[in-house]
């Protein structure tokens, strides 16, 4: 810029910079500041005065505004400003500027500024006995309960910074002054608590408070009544309920009304009332303890409660209901409907129906003519004891259970009945008897009133009644008894007992009916035996006639009489007639002819011959057999099978078979059925009528380009014994053989040739024809194929060559060896290069020497697959390499198992990829050529896994300082890590850097007091460090820290105390972590901390870097958190937490030489120490380490469970791993099997002998 520079100047100006406050506040400083101004660029200074009360002018700032003028603006420092004198104190001000020319701007003055003192202020609350603030109700009181304490606090404060006293005063609700007090204050606030003060009176108890600076400029008092207006005031309450009226009592109950009473309530400041309620129901408020309650109903219970009320209103809870029942006075209904049933002559059932009553009926009493006969609950009553035939009055009342009686039920008569029965009747005799009638007589009965009547009783039927003493009986069966009863009847119609029976029997005068059913059985030819039925008889037969043909042969009893000596085939006529006891005769029955039997058989056929013999069947015929009645059938056997009977005596033999011999024999019958022997038997033969059947052609044999044979066969029933041959047109030659050599035969020419066969009966079979030829034809081609295709050979086979004359071998050439002669259709070729190629020939010959083409196969090898059966890798670690094989494969494959996760197998065979897990894989691959697939078993061992079981992945979280975000609770689950995928999305937790860095605290869960747990995280800690400090992640268990020294370039461990401070371990420099371009790598960092023997191991990407380091904090015994914190150099960034008492890094998490693998099976924690003998974990006396080199089970006292303890066999001698037959205690032993145990334990613990299966022992060194 250029400045020109006039000759002219102006006065500069000046205004306030920084002017006074208004109002000057007593005790506080204030700065005073003016600024001048000049055009010209000329300011020379600024000049700033003051004056107090009017005094003389006081220079508060003379400031040049520089040297050699030049400044347009400039303004005062006034670095001191004023302290303002007491309240009331006037100040006042002013200003000017002057330039270097000497021009000024003239003095700007202020107005009057007075010192002022403002005055504090105060506030109350009220407090409760535990010092907590009461609110105010709607009256903008703090109520308080009658009898509790209360507190006042009384809170000052003064703008000016100079509070000096609290006041407090409380007045009562009477007036009364309760309490004034003054406490000291200072500075701007200051609080105070009075009291405390016993709420001791109902009302509004007034309250005033006052604030006082050091000036005694006070404010006015909270409150009112003294000094303007309370605020707040203190309302005393009764909020405490009355007790529960107690003992609820009734009396003077009556049908109506009662009274009811109570013990009194109590409260704290007096019952004013009692409410009382019935069933419900409000009866009003009385102010006594008792109540009269009326206008009831009779019999009614009503439930009775009461509460109390005080003064404040307060009312208590209801009393428990108490019953109180009051009287019944109202009498039942008169019993009706009175009526009586099963009346007897001493007795009857009396019944009625119920009363009603308001309550319920409790009784009733019954009144027989006069008499009570007491009360009963039910309605009816047995009466008994009465008598027969006798009139009675019987009446019913009811009664309730207060004792009110209905009036009496109007009468009901009952008569009795008349029970009394006659005596029986006596003395029955009867007269007059005949054959159908008698007449009886009796004596008359007696009876109390009179007899009527008289029943007669015939066996069991009833005659009718009559009045006298006499009976005609009539119309009777003669030769008959009856049983005769008689009994009387009076007129109530009783009836006597039946009198003693009298017997009577009709006379005897029918004879019996004439037998019947005469039948003769057991006919012979000279006897037989006669039956007849029994007749009817009234009486019964006694004796039996018998005539034959009109002669008697006398009597019997039977019904029955043998006959013999009679004629044989003779007819006899025969009749019986019966006589009964009385001497009474039947007539004689219709007769019946008997004829005897015929028992002479048939004489034996003769002169059997056979006509009319063919193949299949003859006719045999016999003369005829002599009988003395005559012969009625004949029956022909063939053999020993009927062929049923015929009346003629020839019969026709069909459907035979041919050249058989048959054995025939005759029997005849006459009409008795008579058998006469079997004849002699003739043997019949079938003739041979069948043909040889047609000769069947073989093929020829022995085929030459002039000869040949042939053979043929052929079969027949009985034989062959020969054939007819015809060679062309030459003569029929006949042969015996059946086979047939022809030589001289021209080459190629065909001829027919005809064979018949013939059997002993001369019968011939068909011609046979077939054509026959020298052979010139070779066989077909063999085509050969290859099997069993391995990397050394291969076996070739082929179907069987054809000829029409047979084959006779084949030859075989592999590649251009020589030509070799077999006779099977395979070839097993070794001893060839893996994946090498061939060419198999095959050619067929005949016996003509005709050969066939060559036959053709190409075969290769397989190929070997010669890598490794075994080999190593590491997960993370990228991987590719080639399967080698001898030979060329054309692909390659997986055939069974699988490789490693992570990695691959292309067909050209490599296997590339990054394993991702450990662990031990068996798989199968196979190389394949043209030759067929080759396969090879691998184990491949992959170490140093990247599986994390437990992971924390802070993808999930904001970058940043998460100090703030609170303790974390660490779930225990199963997560993968990719191996250089530490910060997918590019997030982790970040740890800031600097003096004070970031940190993050993360609570564990789930691990308490464990012996060994790890803590696994991946790592980037910063590089930016200053000269001589480390960079810091901190685990807070041990108070390990990872750093970098700029020294070394290299990450160490820290370890420090708990307390902040730590020091390095000279001992333990940490493997390096690699970094390029200023920032470090990711680097997987595992800590094994083991509380046991307070020592912590650090691995590095799961390599061992530091061992055995001891804890500073010895004391802490369990992992419940872990602090995170980041570096004083910088930025540190860490990803994917893990912690458990057990990691795939490690094959012996605890280090206790129990691989943790047989510790998980076996029970054990694979994270506590076994700690030599003194873990034994099932106390079987063998420690877990020696069950461990034994093979037996820490967690079972007899591992192959024969009942013996594992270490009692290893002191007998016995394997704890196989199981012993065991005698227990006792030296009896007893085994389904011995021969199934090596060892037997016996014990004597009884002194007895030893006994195996009751089976005494021998011991020997060896055994048993």
């Amino acid at each position: 810029m250029i400045r020109y520079l006039t000759p002219t100047n102006g006065a500069p100006t000046t205004t306030w910079h920084t002017p006074p406050p208004s109002p000057i506040i007593y005790g506080g400083w204030f700065p005073v500041r003016a600024t001048g101004h000049d055009s010209d660029w000329n300011l020379g200074g600024i000049n700033v005065e003051y004056r107090v009360n009017g005094g003389d002018w006081t220079a508060l700032a003379n400031d040049p505004a520089g040297a050699n003028g030049g400044n347009s603006n400039a303004t005062t420092s006034n670095p001191n400003g004023i302290t303002p004198g007491i309240p009331g104190t006037v100040y006042r001000f002013r200003c000017y500027a002057w330039d270097l020319s000497g021009a000024n701007s003239g003095w700007t003055e202020t107005g009057d500024y007075v010192v002022t003192n403002r005055n504090p202020s105060v506030s109350a609350q009220i407090l409760n006995s535990s010092q907590g603030v009461i609110g105010l109700n709607g009256s903008g009181r703090a109520p308080v309960n009658l009898g509790d304490n209360f507190y006042i606090r009384v809170s000052g404060s003064d703008p000016d910074g100079r509070l000096a006293q609290l006041y407090s005063r409380l007045h009562d609700a009477t007036g009364d002054q309760i309490d004034y007090v003054q406490v000291g204050a200072s500075g701007s606030s200051g609080s105070h608590t009075f009291g405390p003060y016993a709420a001791s009176e109902l009302g509004v108890w007034d309250m005033w408070a006052h604030a006082q600076d050091a000036d005694q400029t006070g404010y006015q008092w909270q409150g009112g009544g003294w000094w303007g207006t309370h605020t707040p005031d203190i309302e005393v309450v009764d909020t405490a309920a009355p007790t529960v009226p107690g003992s609820l009592l009734s009396s003077s109950v009556t049908g109506s009304s009662f009274t009811l009473s109570w013990l009194p309530s109590t409260d704290n400041d007096g019952i004013t009332a009692y409410e009382i309620r019935r069933s419900g129901t409000s009866l009003g408020t009385v102010a006594g303890t008792s109540i009269s309650v009326g206008g009831l109903s009779p019999a009614t219970t009503y439930v009775m409660t009461v509460r109390a009320r005080d003064s404040a209103g307060n009312w208590s809870a209801w009393s428990p209901g108490y019953n109180v029942t009051t009287s019944d006075t109202v009498a039942p209904g008169i019993p009706t409907g009175l009526g009586a049933s099963s009346v007897g002559s001493t007795s009857f059932t009396l019944s009625w129906n119920a009363a009603s009553d308001n309550v319920g009926v409790t009784g009733y009493e019954v009144l027989r003519d006069a008499t009570s006969l007491g009360t009963q609950v039910g309605t009816s009553a047995s009466l008994t004891g009465l008598t027969q035939g006798t009139d009675y009055s019987i009446k019913v009342r009811a009664r309730d259970a207060a004792g009110n009686w209905s009036g009496w039920s109007s009468p009901l008569t009952v008569a009795t009945v008349d029970s009394g029965p006659p005596s029986a009747p006596t003395g029955l005799a009867a007269s007059s008897v005949n054959g159908s009638s008698f007449v009886l007589n009796w004596s008359a009965s007696s009876d109390n009133i009179g007899v009527t009547g008289y029943e007669v009783r015939r066996d069991s039927a009833s005659l009718g009644t009559q009045a006298g003493t006499t009976a005609t009986l009539s119309g009777l069966a003669d030769a008959t008894t009856y049983s005769i009863t008689v009994r009387a009847r009076d007129a109530a119609g009783n009836w006597s007992g039946w009198s003693s029976a009298l017997s009577v029997t009709t006379v005897d005068v029918s004879s019996p009916s004439i037998p019947g059913g005469l039948a003769a059985s057991g006919i012979s030819g000279s006897s037989f035996t006669l039956t007849w039925s029994v007749p009817a008889d009234n009486v019964g037969v006694t004796l039996y006639e018998v005539r034959r043909d009109g002669v008697s042969l006398g009597t019997t009893s039977n019904t029955s009489m043998g006959l013999s000596g009679l004629a044989e085939y003779t007819t006899y006529s025969m009749a019986v007639r019966a006589r009964d006891a009385a001497g009474n005769w039947s007539g004689w029955s219709s007769n019946l002819p008997v004829l005897t039997g015929d028992v002479s058989a048939p004489a034996t056929p003769s002169g059997l011959a056979a006509s009319n013999i063919s193949g299949s069947g003859f006719t045999v015929i016999w003369a005829s057999s002599a009988d003395n009645v005559g012969t009625t059938a004949y029956e022909v056997r063939r053999g020993a099978t009927s062929l049923g009977t015929t009346s003629g005596t020839s019969l026709l033999l069909s459907g035979l078979s041919e050249v058989t011999t048959y054995a025939m024999t005759v029997r005849a019958r006459d009409g008795a059925g008579n058998w006469s022997g079997w004849s002699t038997a003739l043997n019949v033969t079938t003739v041979d009528g069948s043909s040889p059947s047609i000769p069947v052609f073989g093929l020829p044999t022995n085929v030459s380009a002039t000869e040949l044979t042939i053979s043929w066969s052929a079969s027949d029933n009985v034989g062959v014994v020969g054939y007819e041959m015809q060679l062309a047109s030459n003569t029929v030659e006949y042969l015996t053989a059946n086979s047939k050599t022809f030589t001289n035969l021209a080459q190629g020419v065909a001829y027919t040739l005809k064979v018949r066969a013939l059997d002993a009966a001369s019968n011939l079979s068909g011609w046979a024809t077939t054509i026959i030829t020298t052979d010139d034809s070779p066989p077909t081609v063999p085509v050969p194929i290859a099997s069993g295709i391995s990397a050394s050979g291969f076996t070739v086979l082929w179907s069987p060559s054809t000829d029409n004359h047979g084959v006779a071998g084949y030859e075989y050439q592999l590649n251009s060896g020589a030509v070799i002669s077999l006779t099977n259709t395979q070839q097993a070729i070794g001893g060839l290069n893996p994946g090498s190629t061939h060419t198999v020939k095959v050619r067929a010959l005949d016996n003509a020497g005709n050969e066939s083409a060559w036959g053709q196969v190409t075969v290769s090898t397989k190929v070997t697959i010669v890598s490794p059966a075994s080999w190593s890798l590491t997960v993370g670690d990228s991987q590719s390499f080639s399967v080698s094989t001898d030979g060329t494969a054309t692909s390659y494959g997986v055939t069974a198992g699988s490789l490693p996760p992570g990695l691959n197998l292309n067909t050209s065979g490599v296997i590339s990829g990054t394993p991702t897990q450990s662990g031990t894989y068996t798989f199968t691959l196979g190389a394949t050529n043209s030759g067929g697939t080759q396969t090879q078993s691998f184990t491949l061992t992959v170490n140093g896994s990247s599986v994390l079981p437990e992971v924390v992945d802070f993808e999930a979280f904001s970058t940043g300082d998460l100090s703030n975000q609170g303790n974390w609770a660490v779930p225990q689950g199963a997560a993968n890590v990719t191996a250089g995928a530490k910060l997918t999305g590019n997030l982790g937790l970040e740890l800031s850097g600097g003096s004070s860095p970031g940190q993050a605290t993360l609570g564990l869960t789930g691990l308490s007091g464990e012996d060994v747990v790890f803590v696994d995280i991946f790592l980037r800690p910063n590089v930016q460090i200053a000269e001589g400090s480390s960079a810091q992640v901190d685990l807070g268990i041990a108070r390990i820290g990872f750093g970098r020294s700029a020294a070394d370039a290299e990450v160490r461990a820290w370890a420090g105390d708990g307390s902040g401070g730590g020091n390095w371990l000279a001992t333990g420099v940490l493997r390096p972590i690699d970094g390029s371009g200023g920032t470090y790598a990711w680097a997987r960092l595992t800590v094994r901390l083991d509380f046991e023997n307070k020592v912590w191991d650090l691995y590095v990407d799961s390599q061992p870097s530091i061992g055995d380091i001891g804890f500073v904090d010895d004391q802490q015994s369990s992992l419940s958190l872990l602090k995170l914190r980041g570096g004083a150099g910088g930025t540190s960034w860490v990803d994917d937490l893990y912690f458990n008492t057990a990691n795939p890094v490690f094959v012996d998490a605890d280090k206790d030489g129990l691989p943790d693998d047989w510790e998980t099976e076996h029970g054990l924690n694979p994270g506590h120490y076994d700690r030599g003998v003194a873990s034994d974990s099932d106390g079987d006396g063998l420690s877990n380490w020696e069950e461990f080199a034994l093979g037996t089970h820490p967690g079972a006292v007899d591992s192959d469970g024969d009942g013996i303890p594992d270490l009692e066999e290893l002191l007998s001698g016995s394997n704890p791993l196989v199981p012993t037959a065991s005698s227990g205690g006792d030296s009896l032993l007893s085994v389904s099997n011995p021969a199934s145990y090596p060892t037997f334990y016996i014990k004597d613990s009884d002194g007895d002998q030893y006994e195996v299966n009751a089976q005494s022992l021998r011991v020997i060194p060896s055994g048993i």
